[in-house]
């Protein structure tokens, strides 16, 4: 639900809640969920019964295209971004931003840095701990 909200999406709580149940087998609900919602669910599911598996790119790529289902403002969805000004995460109002994270500028460093985190996830144990 955060990772929606900073993305300029809010989605209604008990609507994602009733899409996990019906992906998990647990209710035969007919409500049409949005986009946004379907995708956040599609996502909370596969992680949920992918625990276990590794963490690597196409997982991360896939969670990401899930998350931002439906989504027409985002350039490239799926894969790491490839912009020469860094990614800022930003709230308030255009004249008085608040920056709370701000990337490496240089994205061309991505796979790079990706592939170091995602091998000393692994190397910690990841989530099978």
């Amino acid at each position: 639900m955060e990772t929606s909200t900073i993305e300029g999406e809010f989605l209604d709580r008990d609507s994602v809640q009733a899409s996990v149940r019906r992906h998990l087998g647990l209710a035969a609900d007919t409500h049409n969920f949005s986009p946004a919602e379907a995708g956040v669910t599609e996502m909370m599911v596969a992680l949920y019964r992918g625990h276990d598996s590794p963490l690597d790119a196409e997982t991360l790529h896939a969670w990401h295209r899930m998350v931002m289902n439906g989504r027409r403002n985002i350039d490239i969805i799926g894969d790491w971004r490839q912009h020469s000004e860094p990614m800022k995460v930003v709230s308030g109002t255009s004249h008085a931003p608040k920056v709370h994270f701000e990337a490496a500028p240089a994205s061309t460093e991505m796979s790079r840095e990706m592939a170091a985190f995602l091998a000393w996830f692994e190397g910690s144990g990841g989530c099978r701990r």
